[in-house]
């Protein structure tokens, strides 16, 4: 296999959290008020919330920031308009992606405000016959935003419960699906990255439910030729041995894999979750059961490009780990102020809603320190924008 050299480059800002709206459930009506132009809905649906705008005076569209490095933990409340009412996702560059109840998508900068448009929802393949609350909430799992060279801008989905991918860059006009190949059960993708090294390509990585790590060559997404997955055969001991060889069907809901890059290094991250099943309790009528879910572990593992393999690894020395309903993140912990070691982590599943409002997203949030194998919640004040029923808290790097 031709190696070529490691770009290493090591983020040089930290992560800060960015929490919710603070809003539980939001109807149609509400979450349109004077936030839309008329060219960006039906003229009925404009009428019906002119009608009720005098209710929108006293909105809070503002999101709070949380700096984590002090011992006092600092906020910053920006405004986020396009934020409200809009399940959102963060990055690594400075930009947040957001969808609300109607099909615009968005990646906008809280900072600069600036906005760039995304394809319209309704040209996502597959997309679900179902009520824009429900698709907010729901169809979309993840969004991962990655700068490419040239400093291009790449948005990938994961959705229809991790079982679908499509790509699209922003001024695209429709999202573009990315051909996974069924193995069996193991066909979720549940992260990407972009990478330029010694995997032989400059292009996408994946990874799956398993451990298996798939490629899509940068070439083929800017000449936007037909994108498919070519698995590299490489899995998780751990997750071969707990989840495939037993009785039951693999159910993702029991982890999660993210992967990243950290330094020179490609890293995968494990998180196992307990999760508590009860229909009969659910507030929201809708087809998912999973009421409550909590991070009970993390796992890391070091890929080794000779044999592709993972290699458990039990210690990250300098490294602080970022994971989520978002992008990814690694940093060296002596230069962001962050603790050394550890794997900071918020929810990534939006599915706590179904739930009592205490078990919304954003109660599965804390600090991983694998020196002691221990989990601490973090030091985030009284801040009352945490829990929302669509929308995780989520890591998200500013820049300006």
């Amino acid at each position: 296999m031709k190696k070529v050299k490691m770009e290493v480059n090591w983020d040089c800002q930290m992560p800060w959290l960015m929490l919710t709206d603070g809003n539980q459930d939001i109807t149609e009506h509400e979450w349109i008020g004077p936030y839309l132009k008329p060219d960006h809905v039906e003229s009925s649906v404009i009428v019906a919330a002119r009608s009720s705008e005098d209710k929108f005076d006293d909105i809070n569209t503002t999101r709070s920031l949380l700096d984590l490095t002090q011992e006092k933990v600092r906020c910053y409340n920006v405004e986020c308009d396009l934020g409200y009412g809009r399940k959102c996702w963060g990055s690594s560059h400075g930009w947040i992606l957001t969808q609300g109840i109607d099909d615009n998508m968005y990646l906008f900068n809280p900072l600069t405000k600036d906005r760039l448009d995304l394809p319209c929802r309704r040209t996502i393949p597959f997309l679900w016959d179902n009520s824009g609350e429900f698709l907010r909430a729901y169809f979309i799992n993840r969004v991962v935003v990655l700068k490419v060279s040239g400093d291009t801008l790449v948005v990938v989905l994961m959705y229809d419960g991790y079982l679908r991918a499509a790509i699209a860059k922003p001024g695209d006009t429709q999202w573009t699906p990315i051909v996974i190949p069924q193995q069996g059960d193991l066909r979720r993708v549940m992260d990407v990255l972009y990478r330029r090294d010694n995997l032989g390509t400059d292009g996408l990585v994946f990874v799956n439910e398993s451990g298996n790590i798939a490629l899509v060559n940068l070439d083929d997404v800017q000449n936007k030729k037909p994108l498919a997955l070519s698995w590299y055969g490489c899995y998780v001991p751990y997750i071969q041995s707990v989840f495939l060889h037993t009785d039951s069907q693999l159910n993702f809901f029991d982890h999660s894999t993210y992967i990243v890059n950290s330094g020179q290094d490609l890293l995968l991250v494990l998180r196992k979750f307990d999760t508590e099943i009860n229909v009969e309790e659910m507030v929201r009528e809708d087809e998912h059961d999973i009421d409550y879910y909590k991070t009970v572990n993390f796992k890391v593992y070091k890929f080794q490009f000779d044999d592709r393999s993972w290699e458990e690894l039990k210690d990250l020395q300098d490294v602080a780990l970022f994971v989520g309903n978002n992008a990814t993140m690694s940093v060296r912990a002596s230069e962001m102020g962050c603790q050394r070691n550890s794997i900071y982590f918020t929810d990534t599943y939006p599915f706590g809603s179904s739930a009592t409002k205490d078990k919304f997203a954003g109660h599965d949030i804390g600090v991983f320190q694998m020196g002691d194998n221990i989990i601490r919640p973090l030091k985030l004040e009284n801040n009352t924008h945490l829990r929302s029923s669509y929308c995780c808290p989520m890591w998200f790097r500013p820049a300006i």
